[in-house]
């Protein structure tokens, strides 16, 4: 159960024995009898009042009567769906001389609760929830009206409201207003308008539809405000687009559990949207006779408007077949990341396997591989003059250790995604414990090369295996330290693939993961195989123990990297602890070092201590803050946002958008070797363009937002935004060269 049912729950369970047992509340609370429960401080948080419209009714004339909940500041309660937790008011109206209409639900706003973890609709400060009544035959001096009621008001805790209103109205020759006629006068402005005579227009196709609970169900909603397709004369400006959750909130489909998925432009002349949604069933499903009904909530002059609207279920229906599942979530991944207008074309699960693939493969070549490709060509060159079944083994262990990790990245990705924390590619370089733990691996290794310990080995064949530099565990490690360095850099063909992984289902993005991981492993195992290379390369020998001080030295360079980005993320203090952890590890693994071939018992005990050494350091030191403050203004360019965007191409400069992060191998490339050059900058300069950097090295939302807009799973990506096509941004590739930059400045100015 979520958190609110749970703690509605418990204050039930520990204010009141049972809903008949009420408590008095205090003070000036608008109630006529006892009500409710109170929290652990003896506080209700709420008052309700049955009120009516009139002081005097006539018999059979018509009137309003509700009950007006008011509420403590910050305190809120629910709309009739209150979203992804919590319950919807109820209010049973009752009397002998009256009968009532249907509740009228006064639009209500989305809360963000649990810090993101679900969205929740309701109302906040007060809400008037009112039906329509008709009074029957004169029987008495008065109109006597009982209203049973629950609620759950909330904040960071909730308490559950109950009881019983009474009303009492005067029977009369002629009905009067009553002092309480303009509530109902307010409450009936916030109601939402249907959709009828509004110009908008409204259908919907869908990608799979569930035959039975637990089963997925996902849709396109499209929308038609103002243009051809709609009235002419009508008001709507356009769909307010961010937050997803505020455009269109799901009244009512009552076997299915759903939630918006992303919303997009199809159409700038028509003023027509798509609004992209999935969920699941919770109940046998029937299919949805009459569509999905909501509210929508448009643009108009004099703010919002909410719109009651039926999207209703078309001939456009498929059995949710893998094809239009895989075209719904690229869709939803490329979301605005295609010129107004123009709809992203469907591309299918293959497709993004072998774009993932292809985009391993190419990250080989990337700097971020450089460390560990010197590392995979020493043991290329001893793995070579294996037998076939060795090779086999060895390539078989590295493999392994590649997608072994790859996959466990692809679980923590999902892992987030269903906790509600979207994440991109690299994200992992965003958290400064993660970086210490990876400068502790590659110091490990390091140590290894140093010969002060040995990989794979056993007391009786230590001195016939210390110089090797291959062996099944240390092909699994290198498997595994490939894929922590490489993670840092994005390549050609990854960043798309890995923008519609994230943006899918976690079959999808295991699937992705497993892809990059088998292109990542390919060149290096698919050489070993290549018949003759053995002979092109020298035979094993004491060159080899050369090579290795070589190869600790590159990982020394890794190291110092690493350290730069910690200093830059997390300043001094960031710095110090990480490094005060590395000398922690280092002299565990010394330790280790020493022992590792002695037999018996004797050497578990230096081992246990060093091991305890690391921990408790580890408790202290990686215990980082905050990150480092951003300065607002850097030589290369100041800092991105959509508005900053907006305001210079509406002063008629071009707009170069850097996504970058420190961490970043690929970016930091691009940079130094294309964007700081001289002819670049001499570009910029010459067409007036203006540079903004979104830095992406400590996790913001909105970057993530913005790259997974334009289909990206990750940094590098480079915007170069026109003033004559402001929502068409020209997308470059991953790795830029000067001309290609130059070239896209030169025709955003012209």
């Amino acid at each position: 159960m979520k958190l609110h049912l749970l703690s509605a729950l418990l204050a039930t369970l520990i204010a009141s024995p049972g809903l008949a047992d009420f408590q008095q509340p205090q003070g000036d609370q608008e109630l006529d009898i006892a009500w409710g429960a109170m929290d652990e401080r003896g506080l209700y948080h709420s008052s309700a009042r049955l009120v009516a419209d009139v002081s005097a009714i006539a018999p059979g004339d018509s009137f309003n009567v509700g009950v007006l909940i008011r509420l403590d500041t910050n305190w809120h309660t629910y709309w009739r769906n209150p979203g992804e937790a919590a319950l919807p008011a109820r209010i049973d109206f009752a009397s002998t001389g009256a009968g009532f209409g249907q509740l009228k639900w006064p639009a209500p706003t989305a809360f963000d609760e649990g810090d993101g973890m679900f969205i929740t609709y309701g109302y906040k400060d007060h809400v008037l929830l009112s039906a329509p009544a008709k009074a029957g035959s004169a029987d008495g001096g008065q109109l006597d009206i009982r209203a049973s009621v629950t609620y759950l008001v909330c904040e960071l805790q909730c308490v559950p409201a109950f009881g019983e209103l009474q009303l009492s109205i005067p029977i009369a020759d002629r009905t009067e207003h009553g002092p309480d006629a303009h509530l109902f006068a307010k409450a009936f402005a916030a109601l939402p308008i249907t959709a009828a005579g509004t110009g908008l227009r409204t259908s919907a196709s869908y990608a799979a539809l569930p035959t039975g609970p637990g089963q997925d169900f996902m849709g396109r909603l499209r929308v038609d405000l103002c243009g051809p397709g709609g009235d002419p004369d009508c008001t709507f400006a356009a769909l307010p687009v961010d937050p997803p959750w505020g455009t269109l909130i799901l009244a009512h489909a009552p076997s299915l559990e759903l939630r918006v998925q992303d919303v997009r432009r199809l159409d700038q002349a028509d003023d027509a949207w798509e609004i992209l949604v999935d969920g699941k069933s919770i109940a046998p499903y029937e299919g949805p006779a009459t569509g999905i009904a909501g509210l929508l909530y448009v643009a108009t002059a004099g703010g919002q408007q909410a719109i009651e609207v039926e999207f209703p279920v078309t001939a456009s229906v498929t059995t949710g077949t893998p094809q239009a599942i895989s075209a719904f979530l690229s869709d939803v991944a490329m979301a605005g990341s295609g010129p107004a207008g123009a709809s992203a074309e469907p591309v299918d699960l293959w497709t993004i396997l072998l774009f993932a693939f292809l985009g391993g493969i190419i990250l080989n070549l990337m700097p971020c591989v450089f460390p560990v490709l010197a590392l995979k060509v020493a043991a290329f060159a001893e793995l070579v003059h294996e037998d076939r079944s060795g090779r086999f083994i060895h390539g078989l262990a590295y493999t392994a250790g590649v997608v072994g990790s790859m996959l466990l990245l692809g679980f923590v990705v999902v892992a987030l995604k269903s906790a509600g924390t979207a994440v991109g590619w690299g994200f992992q370089f965003q958290h400064p414990a993660y970086i210490a733990v990876v400068a502790a691996v590659v110091t490990v290794f390091t140590l290894n090369l140093l010969d002060v310990f040995v990989i794979g080995v056993t007391a009786g064949s230590a001195v016939r295996r210390t110089d090797s530099l291959t062996g099944t565990p240390r092909s699994i490690a290198e498997g595994v330290l490939t894929v922590i360095l490489a993670t840092p850099c994005s390549a050609p063909f990854l960043g798309s693939a890995m923008g519609l992984a994230l943006a899918g289902s976690g079959a999808v993005t295991f699937a992705a993961f497993a892809a990059v991981g088998l292109g990542l492993a390919f060149p290096f195992v698919g050489l070993t195989f290549v018949p003759g290379v053995a002979r092109l390369l020298p035979s094993p020998g004491p060159w080899m123990g050369r090579v290795k001080k070589i190869l600790a030295l590159l990982l020394l360079a890794t190291i110092i990297w690493l350290a730069w980005l910690m200093l830059q993320a997390y300043g001094t203090s960031g710095l110090v602890r990480m490094l005060a952890f590395l000398v922690a590890v280092s002299a565990a693994t010394l330790v280790f070092g020493k022992v590792q071939f002695k037999a018996g018992r004797d050497k578990w005990t230096p081992v246990g201590i060093a091991t305890a050494l690391v921990v408790a350091v580890s408790v202290f030191s990686l215990r980082f803050g905050e990150p480092a403050a951003v300065p607002t203004e850097s030589l290369r360019g100041s800092p991105w946002s959509a508005e900053a965007v907006q305001s210079n191409l509406a002063n008629g400069n071009p707009v170069l958008v850097d996504f970058t992060a420190d961490w970043c191998i690929t970016c930091k490339v691009n940079e130094s070797s294309v964007l700081d050059s001289d002819a670049v900058q001499d570009a910029i300069q010459e067409t007036g363009t203006v540079v903004l950097i979104a830095d992406w090295t400590t996790p913001d939302e909105l970057i993530r937002k913005e790259l997974a807009r334009f289909g990206r799973g990750g940094v590098p990506m480079y915007l170069v935004y026109s003033p004559s096509a402001p929502d068409n941004p020209n997308l470059l590739p991953e790795l830029i060269t000067r001309s290609m930059v130059i070239k896209a400045l030169e025709q955003a100015a012209n």
